[in-house]
This record gives C-alpha cells, structure tokens and sequence, in this order.
C-alpha cells in the first residue's frame, strides 16, 4: 500500500483515526521515525473522554522544552495513512507539542513495528507492507 507526500516539506503530515471512550475523531500527526513511541495531545485524548488521571504508566521524556514526565494511554484503535494499518489497545504518550505546532501529535516507530516501511524521497511516496 502507498501513499504520497510532499519530499520538500519540513514535515511528514498523517491523518490518523482514533477510538474512543466517547466515539471517534481524526487528528493530523507527523510522522517522526525519531520518536520510539507514538504521541497524542491531552486536547484530542480529553474530547475522545480518556481518563487522563489514571494512566497505564508514566514516562520521563524529552522535549524542546526539556524532560518531564507524561502518562501513557492504551488508546482502542488508532488507524493511520489511508493504508489499513491500524493497532488495537495501543498505548501512547499523552503529550502536546509545543504551541503552534500545526499537529496534534507524533506516529512514532512503535506504530510501524512489524511492518516495512518505506520513505521514498526522491518520489514522496511512503509504502507500507
């Protein structure tokens, strides 16, 4: 399965579906192979109705703005590049980026485990099998 993307763009732009408590919503990550887990804002996680008080576990992670600890969620099902590819029960870092970034999160490395990926920069195709 493919998709394709913008090669000359800062960023890698993925809509991605998430399951809920309350239903369900779509929100736009970047995809970052530098970030080992998957990342979702409180915003997007509160409005889906996650109890943000009693989380699964804690991490200590680093951000632009330095190390603090956030939780983590195991979310329902989260579904991401048009592709099929989706994670049940996945747990993520409930955690927002800093303001005015235009995401909502991060699609980390955990989402793609067991998976090839590939970034084709010369064709701004991502394939997935």
């Amino acid at each position: 399965m493919t998709v394709t993307f913008n090669p000359e763009s800062a960023f890698i732009p993925i809509t991605v579906h998430i399951r809920g408590p309350r239903g369900n919503t779509s929100a736009l990550v970047a995809l970052d192979t530098g970030a080992t887990m998957t990342w979702l804002s409180r915003n997007v996680l509160a409005e889906l109705e996650y109890d943000l008080t009693s989380p699964v576990d804690l991490m200590e992670v680093t951000t632009a703005s330095g190390r603090q600890v956030s939780p983590i969620v195991s979310i329902f099902r989260i579904v991401a590049l048009g592709l099929g590819l989706g994670r049940i029960d996945f747990p993520i870092i409930c955690q927002d980026l800093p303001a005015g970034t235009p995401f909502d999160g991060l699609l980390g490395l955990d989402f793609f485990r067991g998976q090839r990926l590939t970034l084709d920069f010369r064709e701004g195709l991502i394939t997935l099998d």
